[in-house]
């Protein structure tokens, strides 16, 4: 790929919202398997899918994008780090803002 893009999935909604939100990291994983730079954000009830054991996450990051996880979300659902997929990282809004306000950076919320 001659010019990768840098995208940023902001994922609101908890898996049983519907299939929706496992489309969504389908999507994801799409972009990263196609050479884009992906990185994933769970925040709200969306980070339920930080859990162990969620397939779409797995493939998500075997693909190389990236996974991070509100620690303010996280931390309101009773999440601790031990709670959550080894495949994840917690981060703080100010991370997801920096990455959100650099050149070049896509963003789409779900």
């Amino acid at each position: 790929m001659d010019n990768p893009s840098r995208y940023l999935l902001i994922e609101s909604q908890g898996t049983w919202a519907g299939p929706n939100a496992a489309r969504f990291l389908g999507d994801a994983r799409v972009l990263a398997e196609a050479g884009h730079q992906v990185c994933v954000f769970l925040v709200q009830d969306g980070v339920f899918a930080a859990a162990p054991g969620i397939p779409e996450l797995e493939s998500l990051t075997k693909a190389g994008a990236e996974v991070w996880v509100d620690d303010f979300s996280a931390a309101q659902r009773a999440l601790g780090e031990r709670a959550l997929s080894p495949h994840v990282t917690v981060a703080g809004m100010d991370r997801a803002s920096e990455m959100l306000m650099s050149e070049g950076c896509r963003t789409v919320w779900h």
